[in-house]
């Protein structure tokens, strides 16, 4: 049986686990949980994590390969022995023993997982669209936009005003439903302007009341 040793892995009863690993949204629960499992260890095999929870041993290759993907894991085969190191994206090799680098690790994160969090709440309230999100090509429009001084609250407020049209003019969930990545580009100005507007109501006289 191949024995796998971790590079940055802990025998103790607790798992530090970096917030950035946890929100990361291109990440399956199940890659998390092996990143989890990885980081309580030292020294395993591939027999000890199917014993270790109830998925197959092709679901746990396709969550290690996610991981890997991703950054958050490397591999490097040493006489046989398969060496793993865990770590962060964009930021210095993970030692969960090391509390200064852990805080180094979460601090060159934490704006990007900021962005993440407001972008996600954007999201939900955006219209359903027929065809893909393209989510990447959206938050790099979104995180542009708040680079040049935009403000999140405003832009939630003219996707929120973007869903009302789109529901009202039966557009919601069609394929006529803008892009996000061009709606955050530059079509969110308008309905901005429009979600902050007076809202009036037509009287059967004809005159316009708030």
């Amino acid at each position: 049986m191949a024995t796998i040793e971790i590079d940055g892995g802990r025998q103790n009863d607790w798992v530090a686990v970096p917030k950035a690993l946890l929100i990361d949204p291109r990440l399956s629960w199940k890659a998390k949980a092996l990143w989890c499992y990885l980081a309580g260890s030292t020294e395993t095999t591939p027999k000890d994590m199917r014993r270790a929870g109830r998925d197959s041993s092709r679901a746990i290759r396709a969550g290690l390969k996610e991981l890997k993907e991703a950054g958050y894991l490397t591999t490097q085969k040493v006489k046989g022995v398969l060496h793993v190191g865990l770590g962060l994206p964009g930021a210095q090799q993970l030692q969960l023993g090391d509390l200064d680098k852990v805080s180094a690790a979460r601090a060159v994160s934490s704006e990007d997982i900021e962005l993440r969090r407001q972008f996600d709440e954007l999201m939900r309230a955006y219209p359903p669209r027929m065809g893909a999100a393209q989510r990447p090509a959206a938050f790099a429009a979104y995180k542009k936009q708040r680079k040049d001084g935009s403000l999140h609250v405003h832009m939630v407020a003219a996707a929120k005003e973007y869903a009302r049209w789109c529901v009202a003019e039966n557009r919601a969930g069609t394929q006529y439903v803008l892009s996000p990545a061009r709606f955050f580009s530059s079509e969110w100005h308008q309905w901005y302007e429009r979600s902050s507007a007076p809202q009036y109501k037509t009287t059967a006289g004809g005159m316009k009341i708030l």
